[in-house]
């Protein structure tokens, strides 16, 4: 009886395997066409900033996203936002789109394409015709899924099979495979492609249920000094079109050209101090290889910079020191200033000069000597007895404290981060 009940669950698990291998390929196919529209807003970012990190970008659109529907449950409404530092500025109804298919986790290829007028409007026609193409593609049972690599723009993997609608027939072949590029793409830049369904389409395999796939290799140019032209722009790859002909339909793929950025910051040595325009959370995310000049003892393990104290540049102004100088020193050879609102004023040692061209008269004893001609007047000081009426002079020493405040000139605060990254 045992034996008998042992039979049966390990049939039924058979038989719940083959159900998940027959299912597999409509899972890994399964809204897979919204990978395309995202790659179609990657795009649209490096228009804008060619060095553009896809997770920077995703974290741009869904930290925005994120804003605008907490705003609705708030009750407020902003009818546009600005993305990338406010260098790009989308309507609300764009970035809900844009928002869905990056940011929204369950988001369907039928509900992204009730979004198609609004993608349009910052995604490239070719990417919008890629994504329709995969719709329609999936409903003649010719499924596929695409992976970009958004960040290095140099490889993309296709994988493609193929579920009969009923009363189509199931041997469906994979014909060819055709990479357009520009004309006079060099040899050492052209694109190549390999994996199962490459040799398949090589010898015309039927498709089949199972899943086929490949990776094509685009050559970036390293060197930005050795661009290439492509039309009017220097470019490091030129653009491709990648077609995998099947005779149950054509899948066109493709890859914008990869445009020259702005020149790389050279490599920079342990303990640079540059100034920074950040949010204290993006500060966090630079560590350990980015640290905040604020006089730290580093004990990050690995930190070039561990065992050194950091220099205080908080709420300070840089004076430059000669290079000869060991700047490292927490002396006062390095460190100076004040922050005394209390400004001393001495005087030592002065003199005031008498004329004597009228009376002197001592405020104590009262005597004066009476010039010719002039009014008597009184000398207030505390010189007991002035009864010479010539030229003389008065030695005298004062010292006084004016509290006084002192504004600096005008100031733009920015953050001070020490390089401590090998």
């Amino acid at each position: 009886m045992i034996d008998k009940k042992c039979h049966l669950t390990k049939a039924r698990m058979l038989l719940a395997f083959l159900l998940f291998l027959t299912a597999l390929p409509n899972m890994i196919a399964q809204d897979a066409c919204i990978a395309l529209l995202k790659h179609g807003i990657y795009d649209f970012y490096r228009l804008q900033d060619t060095e553009a990190h896809s997770s920077t970008v995703k974290n741009d659109i869904c930290s925005q996203y994120n804003m605008m529907h907490q705003q609705a449950v708030n009750g407020k409404a902003q009818a546009s936002f600005g993305l990338f530092g406010g260098s790009i500025q989308v309507t609300s109804q764009q970035l809900d789109a844009m928002g869905s298919a990056m940011c929204k986790s369950g988001l369907s290829d039928i509900q992204s394409s009730s979004n198609l007028d609004v993608y349009r409007q910052f995604i490239s026609e070719t990417g919008v015709n890629a994504f329709e193409q995969c719709l329609k593609l999936n409903n003649a049972g010719l499924f596929t899924t695409t992976e970009f690599d958004e960040d290095n723009q140099d490889s993309i993997v296709v994988q493609v099979h193929y579920s009969a609608p009923p009363g189509v027939s199931a041997q469906q072949r994979v014909d060819q495979i055709n990479i357009d590029q520009p004309n006079d793409t060099e040899p050492n830049l052209k694109v190549t492609c390999d994996g199962p369904l490459a040799i398949a389409a090589r010898q015309n395999i039927i498709l089949g249920s199972r899943v086929l796939a490949m990776t094509c290799r685009r050559p970036i140019i390293a060197d930005r000094n050795n661009a290439i032209l492509f039309k009017t722009n220097r470019v490091l790859a030129s653009p491709v079109r990648i077609s995998i002909l099947t005779s149950a339909g054509a899948i066109t793929r493709e890859l914008e050209p990869v445009r020259i950025g702005a020149p790389p910051i050279p490599d920079l040595p342990i303990g640079s101090v540059l100034a920074f325009f950040l949010s204290p959370d993006e500060i966090k995310k630079l560590a350990p290889k980015w640290i905040p000049a604020d006089g730290t003892n580093v004990n990050i393990p690995g930190s070039a910079c561990k065992g050194q104290q950091l220099p205080d540049l908080r709420d300070k102004f840089v004076l430059g020191a000669s290079p000869t100088q060991n700047v490292k020193s927490q002396d006062a050879a390095n460190i100076g200033g004040t922050y005394n609102n209390t400004f001393p004023l001495a005087i030592n040692n002065a003199m005031t000069e008498v004329v004597a061209t009228e009376d002197i008269r001592d405020r104590e004893t009262g005597r004066f000597a009476k010039m010719p001609g002039a009014p008597p007047r009184y000398l207030h000081d505390t010189i007991t007895d002035e009864l010479d009426a010539s030229n003389h002079v008065h030695r005298f020493s004062v010292r006084q404290d004016f509290p006084v405040t002192i504004q600096p000139p005008p100031f733009r605060r920015l953050v001070y981060l020490v390089h401590c990254s090998q």
